[in-house]
């Protein structure tokens, strides 16, 4: 299940609080219905290949780098998401196109062109009967995810994709809450429903905070996908004479819940320790004391207790600031 549909979830797209609109969400469903006419103009075959919600309550959410307004839902744990991704393929233009669909009628065009590679999706979205809805109600229906979509923080985000043209589609139902200080995962597959894996455990929610860099600070950034094909990915930097700190912030989403992306920083090829290093759920940061320029490297790597075939895989955004 290749989708970078996650990682554009996570950098802020979903900044609509100024469109407003009515308490009731939109399912998944009409997310696509909606988005139909919009991916169509840009493509006749577009048909629809992944889909990504949210659901808070208006809080801040905040990761190393950047934090994101998101719009009230004041009934989180419905299904129903104030604002869905729905990322495209077209077989035609061997190419992708993201829409976003609001809940009170908007529909953007986020993007398209990202490009034909691995990474992408491409498969369509078949045999899929359950709704976003639906799919949420099976997933509260264990105890303690249940408790955590309680809590007075509770936020919530669905993501459904195929893991191959082999398969049916599954959503990937995840929980979470600072109060609770808890998290719950459920995979459900989307054709009838039935509950493939639950993962639950400890949410550490706090990250240090990062300083706006200095003025003379250089900020890179990097992405892309590690999977079965390709399960090490490797990026290159140069470190000045004058350069004496670097700060990693990465984030990962995987295809799978036992999927993750980690990162190391090397030197010559030997790798580098950092002076502080902080995980909370899906993001790290890091921060590293430069000893002496040179060429550095940024290496990811696939990490799954899942054999590493079709399906497994991690989409992975790191932020670099060197100073």
């Amino acid at each position: 299940m290749r989708h970078a549909l996650v990682a554009l979830l996570f950098v802020g797209s979903f900044v609509a609080g100024c469109l407003g609109g009515s308490d009731a969400g939109i399912t998944a469903k009409d997310a696509v219905a909606r988005s139909e006419s919009r991916a169509r103009e840009w493509q006749g075959d577009a048909q629809p290949v992944a889909l990504a919600g949210a659901e808070m309550r208006g809080d801040l959410f905040e990761m190393p780098g950047f934090s994101v307004r998101m719009e009230e839902d004041p009934n989180v744990g419905d299904g129903r998401a104030t604002a869905w991704q729905v990322l495209w393929y077209s077989a035609g233009a061997n190419a992708t196109f993201v829409t976003m669909a609001f809940r009170n009628g908007t529909v953007l065009a986020a993007g398209s062109d990202y490009g034909p590679g691995p990474q992408m999706p491409k498969v369509p979205l078949a045999r899929w009967e359950v709704d976003s809805t639906r799919a949420v109600e099976i997933a509260r229906a264990d105890a303690e995810f249940q408790t955590i979509v309680e809590a007075a923080d509770a936020r919530m985000f669905l993501v459904l994709a195929m893991p191959d043209a082999a398969s049916d589609p599954v959503w990937s139902v995840h929980a979470e809450s600072r109060e609770r200080g808890r998290f719950a995962i459920a995979t459900l597959g989307a054709r009838a429903g039935d509950v493939l894996n639950r993962v639950t455990g400890d949410r550490n929610f706090t990250i240090p905070p990062i300083d706006p860099p200095p003025p003379q600070a250089r900020v890179l950034q990097f992405q892309g996908t590690v999977d079965a094909v390709r399960p090490r990915d490797s990026h290159s930097f140069e470190v000045g004479p004058g350069d004496r700190t670097l700060e990693v912030s990465f984030q990962y989403g995987g295809s799978l819940p036992t999927d993750s992306a980690q990162f190391s920083i090397l030197l010559g090829g030997s790798e580098i320790a950092p002076t502080t290093s902080q995980a909370s759920g899906r993001v790290t940061y890091a921060r590293y004391d430069l000893r002496a320029p040179g060429a550095y490297e940024l290496s990811v790597r696939l990490s799954s207790s899942a054999p590493l075939g079709s399906g497994v895989s991690a989409t992975y955004q790191a932020m670099l600031t060197i100073s």
